[in-house]
């Protein structure tokens, strides 16, 4: 797991709540639009789930953290948050924070090996 792709998971929710809506949104049109609409309803559920597995590959791979590890993680990148309210958020200094960081990112990068 690369920081690149923990950097994605924010994208990958933001475009899953779109198509979510998107459908939702075909599923009110007239039954009479059906057969037109079928094939963007199946291109919407089909990336719909490419999405969801990049979303539980990243969540597995997390849930192998220890519980400060996996705090940081969510702060920094699920949440965006900068490093000094993520220290905060984990009770490190900063660069306590750095450290644990690396940590994680090395644990991450043996697990998506194994």
């Amino acid at each position: 797991m690369t920081k690149e792709q923990l950097r994605n998971y924010r994208k990958i929710k933001n475009e899953q709540a779109q198509i979510e809506h998107r459908l939702r949104n075909l599923e009110n049109r007239p039954e009479s639009e059906e057969e037109i609409l079928r094939p963007l309803r199946e291109l919407y559920r089909s990336k719909l789930e490419t999405l969801v597995e990049a979303q539980l590959a990243i969540e597995n791979a997390i849930k192998k953290l220890n519980p400060v590890e996996r705090t940081l993680i969510r702060l920094r990148y699920f949440d965006g948050l900068p490093w000094f309210k993520v220290a905060a958020g984990i009770h490190y200094s900063e660069s306590e924070a750095y450290r644990i960081h690396g940590d994680a990112l090395r644990k991450l990068r043996k697990i998506e090996r194994l």
